[in-house]
C-alpha cells in the first residue's frame, strides 16, 4: 500500500486570486494535463469533524478508480466558508501516486429544484382530483335536498286537507319527520363537504406557494475543488481531504445535580453545539477542542509610538465640528434605541447521550464524541454529553437576614487532580430533580473547588428583630448618640447537625463627622470590611440559638443622617 503524503498538499501548486495556477515546487512538480481528459467527479462524505470556539476542522474521504493517466477529481459543492489555505489532501493507494496540484474556484449556480418541484405539482393534483370529487358530491346532495323541499311544498296541501277532515294523523306524522330527518341529514352533509373543501383549498393555496418559491430559483455560491494527479498504474485510491469552515462553533454547560439523601452531586458536562457552515454534518465522528488553531501563530511586532501637540488650525475644526459630532452620537443612539429587537427563532434541541473519551495535550483537551453524530447546518444548538461524574459535597447554609429571612443551602466540590477541566459556561442547578436556577460557571482546574447554592432551605428557620433604637438626650463631646440593637433568633428543624455563615452589616460612614462603633455582639465578632459582621454557628438538630449585635452612631445634633434607613 502506497500512502500520499499529506504535506505534498502544502507544496504543491494552487491557485491564486485570478485563478491561474502558480507552482510553489515547479523543480520538482510538473502541471501538464491532457486536454482531452475529462475532469472527473470524486464522490466524498464528511467522516470527522473537530470543532473549536468558532471554527471546525473538516475531514472528507473518498474513493476513486484510476487508469494510470493524469487526470483532474473535482469535489463539488465546498461551502463559502471555507478558509481556502486550510485545505490539504493525503491519501493511499495500490500504485504510486503524485499530486500535481490542487486549485480551488469558486462557482455560482442556481439551486437544483427539480425534484422538489415535481413532488409538490403530484401534491397539487391530487388535491385538485378531490376538490373535484368534493364538487360532484355536493351537487348530488344539494340535488336531494331540493327535492325534499319540492316534495315538502307539495304535500302541505293534501296534508292539510286531511287534518281539517279529521282524517288519522298518524301517516301525517311519519311524513313530517321523514321530510324534516331527510333534511337535517342533507345540510350536515353539505356543511361537511363545503368545510373539506375550504380545508383542502387551504392547503392548495401553500403548496402553491411553496412551488412558486422554488420555481424562483437564486444564485447558490460554492467551491470547487480540483486535483490534479497522476497515477503510475490503474488501481484504487483513498483519498482524504481536510479543511476548515468558519461559522462553527461549540460552548460548555453544565446540570448541577443534587441529591439531598446520599449527598451527592452529580456533574454533567454538556457542550452545545451549532453551526451555519452550509454542509451538514451526517453521521460524522465528533471532537470538540478547546484549541484555538490560526490565533496568533507569530509573536506580536512593535510598532513606533508616535505622540505630537495639535496645531492651532486643528484645536480649532475640533472645537467647531464637536457639537456636531455629539449631536450625531445621540441621534445614532435615539436611533438604536427606538428600532425594535429582531426576534429571535426559538430555539430546537436535541439531546444526544453520549459520553466522550478525554484526550490532553498541554492545557487543550479534545472531548471525543464519537462517531454517528449529527449537526445540521442550521444554526440551532445540539446539545452532546461529554462526561458525568458525582462527586461528594461540603454543605453549609448561607444567610443574609437583612436581606432576605431564609437560609440558602449551598455545596463545595472539589474537582479531583485527575478530574476535567472545566471551562466557563452556563450551569442549570438541580435539586431533588426540582429546578434551583442557573448560575455562571467559572474556569475550575483539577485540584480547585466549584462552590454553588443549592436554593432556599427551610431546614432552618431565621426570626430578625429590632430590639432597641434609642437616641441619647445628652450630648457626648458635642456629638449626637443612636443606639442601635437587633437580635436573631436561628432555629434547626434538621434531624441532622447544621452550619450556618450568618452575615448581618453595620452602616458605613462616609463623613468624617459621622462615627459608627459595634458595642455589643453575642457571640463576639469582629467587624468586617465594609461593616460586615459574619458568625459561623454549627447548630446541633433541633438546636436554638440566638444572636445579638449593638451599635451607636454619632452625629453632629444639626445635621440629620441619609440612608439610615433604619
Amino acid at each position: 500500500m502506497t500512502e500520499l503524503s499529506a504535506r505534498v498538499a502544502s507544496e504543491v501548486s494552487c491557485k491564486d486570486a485570478s485563478h491561474h495556477w502558480r507552482t510553489i515546487r515547479p523543480s520538482k512538480i510538473a502541471l501538464h494535463l491532457c486536454d482531452n481528459l475529462m475532469p472527473t467527479s470524486l464522490d466524498t462524505q464528511i467522516s470527522a469533524v473537530t470543532v473549536y470556539s468558532s471554527q471546525a476542522l473538516i475531514i472528507r474521504r473518498g474513493t476513486v478508480d484510476l487508469q494510470g493517466s493524469e487526470r483532474e477529481l473535482v469535489i463539488h459543492n465546498l461551502p463559502m466558508t471555507l478558509q481556502t489555505d486550510s485545505i490539504r489532501v493525503a491519501g493511499s493507494g495500490t500504485q504510486n501516486l503524485k499530486l500535481l496540484g490542487v486549485k480551488t474556484e469558486s462557482v455560482t449556480t442556481l439551486e437544483s429544484s427539480a425534484p422538489e418541484v415535481a413532488d409538490l405539482e403530484a401534491q397539487i393534483t391530487k388535491l385538485e382530483h378531490q376538490q373535484h370529487r368534493y364538487t360532484d358530491q355536493l351537487e348530488a346532495v344539494k340535488l336531494k335536498l331540493h327535492a325534499v323541499e319540492a316534495l315538502s311544498e307539495q304535500s302541505i296541501p293534501t296534508l292539510s286537507k286531511q287534518i281539517v277532515k279529521k282524517q288519522t294523523l298518524t301517516a301525517t306524522q311519519a311524513l313530517f319527520e321523514f321530510l324534516g330527518e331527510q333534511y337535517e341529514d342533507y345540510a350536515k352533509t353539505i356543511t361537511r363537504i363545503e368545510r373539506q373543501q375550504q380545508t383542502l383549498q387551504q392547503q392548495n393555496e401553500i403548496l402553491h406557494t411553496q412551488l412558486k418559491q422554488l420555481q424562483n430559483q437564486r444564485p447558490h455560491n460554492h467551491y470547487n475543488l480540483t486535483l490534479k494527479i497522476a497515477p503510475a498504474a490503474a488501481g484504487r485510491f483513498e483519498l482524504e481531504i481536510t479543511y476548515r469552515v468558519t461559522q462553527a462553533q461549540w460552548r460548555p454547560q453544565y446540570d448541577l445535580q443534587f441529591d439531598t439523601d446520599t449527598g451527592m452531586l452529580a456533574l454533567s458536562y454538556l457542550a452545545e453545539v451549532k453551526q451555519t457552515s452550509g454542509e451538514a454534518w451526517s453521521g460524522v465522528a465528533l471532537t470538540l477542542s478547546t484549541a484555538k488553531p490560526g490565533l496568533g501563530a507569530l509573536s506580536p511586532q512593535l510598532k513606533p509610538w508616535f505622540i505630537h501637540l495639535p496645531s492651532i488650525e486643528t484645536q480649532q475644526k475640533r472645537k467647531s465640528a464637536a457639537p456636531m459630532a455629539g449631536a450625531a452620537y445621540e441621534a445614532v443612539e435615539d436611533l438604536k434605541s427606538s428600532a425594535p429587537a429582531s426576534a429571535k427563532p426559538t430555539a430546537k434541541k436535541r439531546a444526544e447521550v453520549i459520553t466522550t473519551d478525554i484526550s490532553k495535550s498541554g492545557r487543550t483537551i479534545s472531548f471525543n464524541v464519537g462517531g454517528n453524530s449529527d449537526i445540521p447546518s442550521d444554526g440551532n444548538p445540539h446539545t452532546v454529553t461529554l462526561a458525568n461524574h458525582n462527586h461528594p459535597v461540603d454543605c453549609q447554609f448561607v444567610a443574609i437576614p437583612s436581606q432576605v429571612s431564609f437560609a440558602y443551602l449551598q455545596a463545595t466540590v472539589h474537582n479531583p487532580t485527575d478530574g476535567v477541566t472545566l471551562l466557563p459556561g452556563k450551569a442549570s442547578i438541580f435539586r431533588d430533580r426540582t429546578f434551583v436556577g442557573t448560575t455562571d460557571l467559572k474556569h475550575i482546574a483539577p485540584g480547585q473547588d466549584l462552590q454553588t447554592d443549592l436554593g432556599i432551605d427551610e431546614g432552618l428557620g431565621i426570626e430578625r428583630e429590632l430590639i432597641e433604637r434609642q437616641v441619647d438626650k445628652k450630648l457626648m463631646g458635642g456629638q449626637r448618640r443612636i443606639t442601635f440593637a437587633y437580635r436573631l433568633v436561628i432555629t434547626n428543624f434538621l434531624e441532622q447537625p447544621a452550619q450556618l455563615k450568618l452575615t448581618e452589616q453595620l452602616p458605613t460612614s462616609r463623613d468624617e463627622r459621622l462615627k459608627v462603633r459595634l458595642t455589643h455582639s453575642q457571640p463576639r465578632i469582629e467587624v468586617g470590611e465594609l461593616g460586615q459582621l459574619t458568625w459561623t454557628l454549627a447548630l446541633s438538630p433541633q438546636q436554638q440559638q440566638v444572636v445579638e449585635y449593638h451599635f451607636t452612631v454619632e452625629h453632629p445634633p444639626t445635621e440629620s443622617i441619609r440612608g439610615l434607613g433604619i
